[in-house]
């Protein structure tokens, strides 16, 4: 790791109304996101720039600074950028193809570094992209994922991709993975997966905007075959939406018919997958089952949710063994902490005890396994 610049700033800017003293010019701007995004070093405050084993308070300090500065662009900041008169960044709306693919209809038309065509307003537009509601929430829900909520399962991903290598998320919902596989596999693809076409379309079109070229959304389900299921999604929780029954603490919801595909027959077998990020409420093993080929030929790590209450019929102990019996091991987390799956018991880590006992921080639900001749770190 190179480095680090003792230049760049812990603190963010406090909250105040945009000023040129406090917001550089959309061309300087737009340059700085840029280096930001391609992880190219800075002025720009950055915490990930900290190493947080090292300077856990500083880090901590610098987080929420920044976290705090984003929330108030997300409410209000970025309406000072829309009352400057800069042109609205609404062009990219996405459209869903007959092969589940999400395009828009501009995404042909950014302009390239270097390229002496207009220049001025293609920055003009990133500025304006990266500051855009829907580009500050994404971000805002990355963050929050890699630094609180899934932080382990991070920490492990990152250790694992390369440039160049061709990572899938299974669930993308609203893209607080796919943001960062994005940034780590720079020179390859990312392929997410997402059966709801609303969700879909928001994540492609926020991805476009901000150039997350290697992103592609595919607005489809993914499971054991191919064709069409039926999709339940919970009344006011789209995350929580799952081609098998329902949770049975679920009183509402809406059904949607929608495509589905296997990974195995949606990846050429040449396409050398490194990772698996699976978030599919209970349909785990027939993800697994259509993605077989896929993890006996290329061995990708598998990061994926998981709970008994979900899984009907079967149960988790029936999908460990069957990843064991293509030579995975793996380990589950556990206040932010990687255990042996050894010392997994769903009675003592996913017990259902009390209203919302997913909701503990004792409740055990997200797991890494990997092909056993590597070790995950601890």
């Amino acid at each position: 790791m190179p480095p680090l610049n003792p230049d760049v700033a812990d603190l963010a800017i406090p909250n105040s109304p945009l000023t040129a003293k406090s917001m550089p010019s959309p061309s300087a701007h737009s340059v700085r996101m840029r280096k930001v995004q391609t992880g190219a070093r800075s002025r720009v405050p950055c915490c990930t720039s900290i190493r947080t084993a090292r300077e856990p308070d500083r880090a901590r300090r610098a987080f929420e600074s920044h976290l705090a500065r984003a929330k108030w662009m997300t409410r209000e900041g970025n309406q000072h950028l829309l009352r400057r008169g800069w042109p609205t960044h609404n062009s990219c709306a996405a459209r869903i193809r007959h092969d589940g693919r999400v395009d828009s209809p501009n995404s042909g038309s950014r302009r390239l570094a270097g390229q002496d065509t207009q220049q001025k307003g293609w920055q003009v537009s990133i500025f304006q992209a990266w500051f855009a509601t829907a580009s500050i929430r994404l971000r805002l829900r990355a963050l929050k994922a890699r630094f609180r909520d899934q932080k382990a399962e991070f920490e492990v991903i990152r250790q694992h991709l390369r440039p160049g290598d061709i990572a899938c998320d299974v669930g993308a919902n609203k893209g607080s993975f796919t943001y960062w596989l994005s940034r780590w596999c720079r020179g390859g693809r990312v392929i997410a997966f997402e059966p709801q076409p609303e969700l879909a379309r928001a994540l492609a079109d926020v991805c476009q905007s901000i150039g997350l070229s290697n992103v592609n959304v595919v607005a489809k389900g993914v499971y054991s075959h191919s064709g069409n299921r039926d999709l339940f999604v919970p009344e006011g929780h789209q995350p929580g939406a799952s081609l098998t029954q329902m949770a049975k603490e679920v009183e509402s919801f809406t059904i949607l018919n929608v495509p589905v595909a296997t990974l195995d027959e949606y990846f050429d077998p040449s396409d050398p997958i490194t990772l698996l990020k699976i978030d599919v409420e209970g349909a785990e093993f027939g993800v697994l089952k259509g993605a077989e080929r896929i993890l006996r030929q290329h061995a990708p790590l598998l990061v994926f949710e998981c709970e008994n209450r979900h899984l009907a019929p079967g149960d988790m102990e029936g999908l460990f063994s069957y990843l064991k019996g293509l030579g995975y091991e793996g380990s589950f987390v556990c206040r932010r902490r990687l255990l042996p799956i050894t010392e997994f018991a769903a009675a003592v880590h996913q017990r259902q005890d009390g209203e919302r006992f997913w909701k503990s921080k004792d409740y055990c639900n997200n797991f890494i396994f990997r092909k056993a001749h590597g070790q995950l770190p601890t």
